[in-house]
């Protein structure tokens, strides 16, 4: 675990020190972007006085190399708020299009061994939420839009949605590590008994094979033996940190 621990924050904490401008822009390395992308940003901050966030839209062009699992995905796609609406949204902030201004960004600045960092290098996954999170806390809105549009243009296999959902759990234990108050407020599904685990991916298994059999009537219940399925994969490795951390 350790060898890949907090590689995309480090790489946006580097990409935050060497910028040179005070609007500071954040995409993924999987996004197309349109060509006045960074004008339709400047433009939004120059309407605004408050400490804000503005987020674009995801137009999502994600393909998996299953069919139930693009169907799966498909049907969790997050809905965003509406159009120019400002909100407190910390925790469902991702880096794939948003920005903000360097000294809003300021205000949730850490420093670990001397380091200055934004976001936490300790997180390999939730490190967007957990940004997001600590800019809500620290007063800042975040403004949605739609007119700013990018393209989410990633493939996936279905290794890497499973090995995704095991250091989804792993990183969450750190993360309510982080924020115990949060967690008490916003408890998570996570099992976090590996018996209470295999009987969870027992009947997820089950409800799935039963769905396939009959999904020409309705997919829903393929679908929730899926969810179940990943579910099983983040507990494994949420009680794996939990072990690792103790």
């Amino acid at each position: 675990m350790n060898q890949n621990r907090g590689l995309p924050a480090a790489a946006r904490n580097r990409g935050i020190a060497e910028s040179r401008g005070d609007l500071l822009i954040f995409i993924d390395d999987d996004m197309r972007i349109t060509r006045d992308h960074i004008r339709m940003h400047q433009e939004y901050h120059k309407k605004m006085t408050q400490p804000l966030c503005v987020v674009g839209r995801w137009k999502d062009e994600t393909r998996y190399d299953s069919r139930i699992l693009d169907l799966y995905f498909k049907a969790r796609l997050q809905v965003l708020p509406g159009d120019g609406e400002i909100v407190d949204q910390g925790l469902s902030l991702a880096s794939g299009n948003f920005s903000l201004q360097r000294n809003t960004l300021e205000l949730v600045k850490e420093v670990r061994d001397g380091k200055t960092q934004y976001y936490d290098e300790r997180l390999l996954v939730y490190e967007d939420g957990d940004l997001g999170y600590r800019l809500e806390s620290a007063g800042v809105k975040f403004h949605y839009t739609r007119e700013i549009s990018i393209a989410h243009c990633h493939v996936y296999s279905k290794r890497q949605i499973i090995n995704r959902a095991y250091l989804a759990g792993y990183y969450q234990y750190l993360f309510d590590l982080k924020h115990p108050r949060l967690q008490r407020h916003n408890p998570n599904i996570i099992m976090k008994n590996q018996y209470l685990n295999r009987v969870l991916v027992t009947g997820g298994a089950v409800l799935f094979c039963l769905g396939y059999l009959i999904q020409w009537i309705s997919p829903r219940m393929m679908l929730k033996g899926v969810g179940a399925c990943l579910l099983y994969q983040a507990s494994k490795g949420y009680i794996k940190a939990m072990r690792d951390f103790a």
